[in-house]
């Protein structure tokens, strides 16, 4: 069996071109945006029962806000906030130095550059279910 080199690789990937009148017209790109509004808006209507009483439910297990916001990068390097709801306790920044020498200790010569624990501690009851059925996610839409 051979391999292909790169240049020779490159001529035998699929490409896909879309023709410029398959782009769409101004007309086409307007009427997309309207239903994008609409469907988000009625996505929203739909799914704030559900946050408020994930608000809620965050707020009464651990007294403090419901979202958490962290800026990142973006597109073109611009950063933005992401909102997520908060899945761990406020004190979790704090706590992180202590465990992260403890969890080097645990992963012996092996150490990984990746803080991430299995069973965090830092991590709420209601916390947990929101992150396994990933309900902390949906602000971001």
């Amino acid at each position: 069996m051979t391999t292909l080199t790169n240049s020779r690789a490159k001529r035998y990937m699929p490409t896909f071109v879309v023709p410029s009148a398959a782009r769409g017209s101004a007309l086409d790109l307007a009427f997309k945006r309207v239903i994008d509004i609409v469907l988000a808006a009625v996505g929203v209507a739909v799914l704030t029962p559900l946050w408020l009483v994930v608000a809620l439910l965050i707020r009464i297990s651990d007294h403090g806000p419901a979202f958490f916001k962290q800026t990142r990068v973006g597109k073109n390097g611009q950063p933005f906030t992401m909102y997520k709801f908060r899945t761990m306790r406020v004190d979790a920044e704090q706590v992180k130095a202590s465990l992260e020498a403890a969890n080097r200790a645990d992963a012996g010569a092996g150490n990984s550059v990746m803080f991430k624990m299995r069973d965090d501690p830092r991590v709420t009851r209601v916390g947990r279910v929101l992150r396994k059925t990933s309900i902390d996610e949906l602000p971001q839409l």
